[in-house]
C-alpha cells in the first residue's frame, strides 16, 4: 500500500542519504569509498526518520480531526439558533393564545357585569314600589341601595317581605353576580398570562438573537483556525492549500455519505416503506379490511380434483379420501397475501390528519418556488420574509390547506408518512431526538427530486436545496 504524502515527506532524510552514497559510487566509477563515508544509515537517523515520519502522519490526522470537529461545532452553532427560533415561535403562539383567551374572557364577564346589573336594578325598583305601597321593607331597600345587597337578599326576612317576585329577582341577581366575578377573575389572570407571555416572546426574541451571534462568532473563528489549518496540512503534505481545502471537501463529502447511510438505515427501521408511494399511509388492516386470499390453483398440467362446494382444510398427515386420485397428491401451498406494511410497536406511521391532495401539494411547491431568495426572519409569516415553519404554513395555505404555526405543531398535527414515500409538498422534519416531537428544530417542504425548499436560518435566504439525511432527520414525513 502507498504511503501517504506526509509519510513520504518524512522519510526525506533516509532517502537522501541513500541517494547520496549511490551518487558517489557512480562519480568515483566504482571506487572504494574512504572509510569515513558509511552509505548505511546508523540506527539513529533510522530511528530520527521514523519518528518524524510518526510525528507528521499524527500531525496531519490530528489536523484533519480538528477541520471536522470544526464542522461539527458550526452545525451545532446553528441547530442551536434553529431551536431558539422555534422557542421564540411557540411563545408568540402562547402570546396570542393569552391575548384572545384574555379579550374573550373580558368580553364575557362585561357581559354578565351588565346581567347583574340589570338584576340589581330590579331588585332597587321592586323594593321602592314595594315601599310605597306599605310594604315595609324600607330597610331592604337601603341595603340594596348599598354594598350590603347580598346580605340583605338572603335573610328570610327580606325574602319574605319582598314575596315571590323579588325572590326571583334576587336569585337572578345573585346568580349574575357570582358569574360576573367568576368571569372578572378569569379575566384578570388571562390579561396577566398574556403580559407574561408577551414577555417570554420578547426574552425568547433575544435568545434566539443572541444564539445568532454566537454561531457567527463561531463560525468566524472556525474559518480563521480552518485556513490556518489548511495551510499547515499543505505544508506538512508538500501540497497547496488549494489543493488541502479539496481534500477535506472529499472527506467530508464522505463523513455526509456515510451519515446519510445510518440515517437511511434508522429510518428504514423506524418506518417501512409504503405499500403505495401516492397513497395515505394507513396502519396495519384489521379484519374487516384486510384483503382477503383466493385459493391457489394447482397448475395447469396437474389433473383438476373433483369439484367441491367448500375448500378442504388440509391438515398433515394428509388422509385421502374416495375417490381414489391416481395421480401424485398436491399439496396447496400456504395462503399468501398482498404484502402489507408492517407498522412496529410505538410507530407514529399513519397517525395524524390529512386533508391536501396531491395536486394541492404540488401547487405549495409553486408557491414556495416563488419565494426563493427571500431572507430569513424570526417569527415572519411573509409577504416579505418567512422563518421556517412561516414557509411552510404559508405554502399549504396557498394550496387552501390551514396547518399549525409551529414546526412542532405541524408535525404532531400531520398525517405521518414514511420518506421514502414522500410526494411534493410533504413536510420533513429535524430535531434532537428522533422520538420526541418537542424537540423539533426545523421544518421543510419536499420538493420532489430528492431536494427540499426552505427557510433554514438567518443569513440564509429561503432555496431550494438537497435533502439531508442526517442524525437530526425525524423519521416520518408528514402530509398536511
Amino acid at each position: 500500500m502507498a504511503l501517504p504524502t506526509s509519510h513520504r515527506r518524512a522519510t526525506t532524510p533516509l532517502r537522501i542519504v541513500v541517494a547520496s552514497a549511490t551518487v558517489s559510487v557512480l562519480f568515483l566509477g566504482g571506487a572504494a569509498l574512504p572509510a569515513s563515508a558509511d552509505p548505511v544509515p546508523s540506527a539513529d537517523e533510522l530511528s530520527a526518520a521514523q519518528q518524524q515520519t510518526v510525528a507528521a502522519a499524527s500531525s496531519v490526522a490530528a489536523m484533519d480531526v480538528r477541520l471536522a470537529q470544526l464542522t461539527t461545532a458550526q452545525d451545532a452553532a446553528f441547530n442551536a439558533v434553529s431551536a431558539a427560533g422555534e422557542a421564540y415561535n411557540q411563545a408568540v403562539v402562547d402570546h396570542q393564545t393569552a391575548v384572545t383567551t384574555a379579550s374573550e374572557a373580558t368580553v364575557r364577564s362585561d357581559a354578565a357585569n351588565v346581567r347583574a346589573e340589570a338584576s340589581r336594578v330590579l331588585l332597587v325598583a321592586l323594593a321602592r314600589d314595594s315601599s310605597r305601597s306599605g310594604g315595609g321593607i324600607d330597610q331592604l331597600a337601603m341595603y340594596l341601595s348599598s354594598t350590603g345587597v347580598e346580605d340583605a337578599v338572603t335573610t328570610s326576612d327580606a325574602m319574605a317581605l319582598v314575596g315571590s317576585k323579588a325572590d326571583g329577582a334576587a336569585q337572578q341577581y345573585q346568580a349574575d353576580s357570582v358569574v360576573a366575578d367568576t368571569l372578572q377573575s378569569f379575566a384578570d389572570d388571562s390579561v396577566a398570562d398574556a403580559e407574561a407571555t408577551e414577555q417570554a416572546a420578547d426574552d425568547a426574541l433575544l435568545a434566539a438573537q443572541d444564539a445568532q451571534s454566537e454561531a457567527e462568532q463561531a463560525v468566524a473563528a472556525a474559518t480563521t483556525e480552518r485556513q490556518s489549518l489548511l495551510v499547515q496540512l499543505a505544508e506538512a503534505r508538500s501540497t497547496s492549500v488549494e489543493v488541502e481545502a479539496d481534500r477535506q471537501a472529499g472527506l467530508e463529502a464522505e463523513r455526509s455519505a456515510l451519515a446519510e447511510e445510518a440515517a437511511r438505515a434508522r429510518v428504514a427501521r423506524a418506518a417501512p416503506v409504503d405499500p403505495d408511494p401516492q397513497a395515505p399511509v394507513v396502519p396495519v388492516p384489521s379484519e374487516s379490511t384486510s384483503p382477503v386470499a383466493a385459493p391457489v390453483q394447482a397448475p395447469a398440467t396437474t389433473p383438476s380434483s373433483p369439484t367441491t362446494t367448500a375448500p378442504v382444510v388440509v391438515t398433515p398427515p394428509v388422509v385421502v379420501t374416495p375417490p381414489v386420485v391416481t395421480a401424485p397428491v398436491v399439496v396447496t401451498p400456504p395462503v399468501v397475501t398482498p404484502p402489507v406494511a408492517t407498522v412496529p410497536s410505538g410507530s407514529l406511521l399513519g397517525t395524524g390528519t390529512s386533508r391536501g391532495s396531491a395536486a394541492q401539494g404540488q401547487a405549495a411547491v409553486a408557491w414556495a418556488t416563488g419565494r426563493l431568495g427571500l431572507p430569513y426572519q424570526y417569527g415572519a409569516t411573509g409577504p416579505g420574509s418567512y422563518d421556517c415553519s412561516g414557509l411552510t404554513g404559508g405554502a399549504w395555505s396557498s394550496a387552501g390547506v390551514g396547518i399549525n404555526r409551529t414546526s412542532r405543531d405541524q408535525y404532531k398535527q400531520v398525517l405521518k408518512v414514511s420518506l421514502s414515500s414522500l410526494r411534493p409538498g410533504d413536510l420533513v422534519f429535524w430535531g434532537d431526538d428522533p422520538t420526541d416531537a418537542n424537540s423539533i428544530t426545523h421544518v421543510a417542504l419536499y420538493a420532489g427530486g430528492n431536494q427540499i425548499i426552505e427557510a433554514s436560518r438567518p443569513g440564509v435566504p429561503v432555496r431550494l436545496t438537497a435533502m439531508r439525511w442526517d442524525s437530526r432527520l425525524m423519521p416520518y414525513g408528514g402530509r398536511p
